[in-house]
């Protein structure tokens, strides 16, 4: 579900990115079915459907298990992320209902339309000018058509409270900073942004999300890689204490097998519908 910049950037390790998409769904497949369902009551009677920058296809396949009748267009600047999309599509046997599109919204926008649904599941806060994609998204979509943006407020949380998580907190601090400067986008409130678009009925649904034991059994390589990701974004940016309790942490396997992981943090589901 989580996006890295797949929009077209030729230096990203796009192996590391779609296992970490690949574990976010798995480790959070529970939230992601319950936020889509909630889409098949708005549009029960969806045929078109887009992903926008759906990555590895985690809510491609959400999509796909609440719409059964529907057909998917995956649309991603990533043919790497794209293909191994494809070969998951292939491996389920759903994919005659799934057709990938490789392209840089940033740039253009295909002829797509007519779509009943467009799903943008962390993707919308990638773009450089996520306003326009979304006027876009409106022409594209048929009346009484459905919208839903879903992004996270922050970053996941898998440390216990008090020393480690102390630590982790500090290091995401630092890190979302970076983030706030690579993509002024992330965090926005996208409901005036989704009026502004033209979009009526605008709703907001916040899903926190507070996993305990027994968690996922990829919950353990889930953390690791994403500490993995926050060790990197904040070397030479904290004190070297810090770093140093986040090797200990990453040292092996050591995380794999910790009984105190937990997931906490929340995502905010944006839906709004074009006028009829």
């Amino acid at each position: 579900m989580e996006h890295r910049a797949h929009h077209g950037h030729s230096d990203v390790d796009w192996a590391s990115a779609a296992e970490s998409l690949d574990l976010d769904g798995e480790v959070l497949g529970s939230t992601l079915r319950d936020v889509t369902a909630s889409l098949g009551v708005l549009a029960p009677s969806a045929r078109r459907i887009l992903d926008l920058g759906c990555g590895t296809g985690t809510g491609t396949f959400a999509l796909a298990a609440t719409f059964p009748a529907a057909h998917i267009l995956a649309v991603d600047g990533s043919a790497a992320l794209l293909a191994h999309l494809q070969s998951r599509a292939d491996g389920l046997g759903i994919d005659q209902r799934v057709t990938t599109l490789q392209a840089d919204l940033d740039q253009m926008w295909p002829e797509i339309g007519p779509i009943d649904v467009t799903w943008a599941g962390m993707s919308l806060h990638h773009f450089a000018d996520p306003d326009r994609v979304l006027v876009d998204v409106r022409r594209s979509t048929r009346p009484g058509g459905v919208v839903a943006v879903f992004e996270m407020d922050g970053p996941l949380r898998f440390l216990p409270d008090g020393g480690l998580g102390d630590v982790e907190s500090r290091c995401y601090a630092v890190s979302e900073q970076q983030h706030a400067a690579a993509m002024p986008h992330r965090g926005a409130d996208w409901a005036p942004r989704l009026e502004r678009a033209g979009f009526v009925d605008v709703q907001v649904h916040r899903i926190v999300i507070d996993l305990r034991a027994p968690l996922h059994p990829l919950t353990g390589r889930y953390a690791q890689r994403s500490l993995q990701g926050l060790r990197a974004a904040v070397a030479g940016r904290v004190p070297a204490d810090d770093l140093a309790v986040l090797d200990s942490l990453l040292a092996g396997d050591a995380l794999l097998h910790r009984e105190d992981l937990n997931i906490r943090g929340a995502r905010t589901l944006w839906t709004g519908r074009r006028a009829g």
